[in-house]
């Protein structure tokens, strides 16, 4: 797909959209995900915050999704939320003393929010931000993905590829077309002739999509052969700095071996025209990570960030002992 094509069916990408919720003066841009329209979607308005003040100026903005199972009150990360750090700006002339003040920042943000049994999000690396959560009791485990720098030319990356992925893109463009849409219900029908179960709440990605399209934010890529049928897609949001390539689909023919290739491909080609970092997080498994490494992309951290109560961590090694994490 060419540029001019991809920018005619599409709307080029926003600036981050504003929040709802204020941000401490200082603070950074927010991903995608950490906007206040996104949590609210995809928790359909059950997203909760908490605030803290120091003589009556914002320093701290914390966002959580408190839910129940069982006798448990967990704190996690929303659905389709690949980051959720809380929103700080600690006062200070000296960095160290910024970075005393994050601390106690984190530290009053978690007294507000009160007491729950497992705690759980995924922050971005940042030093203070790192720092302030281990200094208040919370562990901290990377949480690998794969981008491309923006300024890196597509030429570039596509000579630092392993061969593999390359000699398939070369056949794959020969085969088959992309196009760019709005469509779910093409997206939905290739997860259904997946052999892997789809688990996906179809209600909250269609509110999703809907917000997304509304934003010019996002969309669907999809990968197309001379019959005019969808092999493989991929759906894709961006806010002003990075494109994230989302969520996948294919469908169960051999040919999809070739086209999902081809999409991701595509997908990296696309954030480089609209002059964004592609962000390929969200991989599920150990093989498909190894795949993803054959692309010359960078590895970057995140972190997931975890805390549970007494009662829970005497039980979790017998939890997990039945039902192992999938790392």
């Amino acid at each position: 797909m060419s540029e001019n094509a991809s920018r005619s069916q599409l709307a080029q990408p926003h600036g981050a959209a504003s929040s709802s919720v204020p941000a401490p003066s200082n603070h950074r841009g927010l991903t995608i995900f950490e906007q206040d329209w996104w949590l609210d979607v995809v928790t359909d308005g059950a997203i909760e915050r908490v605030e803290v003040l120091w003589d009556s100026t914002l320093v701290g903005v914390l966002p959580y999704h408190a839910v129940r199972k069982g006798m448990l009150r967990k704190i996690q990360i929303p659905p389709y939320t690949r980051r959720l750090s809380p929103r700080i700006s600690a006062p200070g002339s000296k960095d160290v003393t910024r970075m005393s003040n994050t601390i106690k920042i984190v530290g009053q943000l978690y007294e507000k929010m009160g007491e729950y049994d497992v705690y759980h999000t995924v922050i971005g690396d940042d030093r203070h931000l790192i720092f302030a959560y281990q200094m208040n009791g919370f562990k901290l485990q990377p949480k690998i993905t794969f981008s491309s720098d923006p300024q890196v030319p597509m030429e570039a990356l596509t000579a630092a590829m392993d061969h593999r992925p390359s000699n398939i893109i070369k056949t794959a463009s020969r085969q088959f077309h992309t196009e760019l849409h709005f469509d779910l219900d093409r997206f939905r029908r290739l997860r259904q002739e997946s052999p892997s179960n789809d688990r996906n709440d179809y209600r909250i990605i269609g509110r999703l999509m809907q917000a997304v399209e509304s934003r010019g934010a996002g969309g669907i890529l999809s990968a197309v052969d001379d019959k005019g049928e969808d092999v493989a897609a991929a759906v894709l949001v961006w806010d002003s700095e990075r494109l994230y390539y989302f969520m996948a689909s294919r469908s169960a023919s051999s040919d999809a071996n070739k086209a999902s290739p081809l999409v991701f491909y595509e997908s990296i080609r696309l954030a480089k025209s609209y002059g964004l970092a592609f962000d390929a997080d969200g991989y599920a498994s150990v093989a498909s990570a190894m795949s993803l490494q054959k692309w010359g992309l960078d590895v970057t951290v995140n972190l997931n960030v975890n805390k549970g109560s007494v009662a829970y961590e005497m039980l979790k090694p017998l939890k997990d002992r039945f039902t192992p994490p999938p790392f």
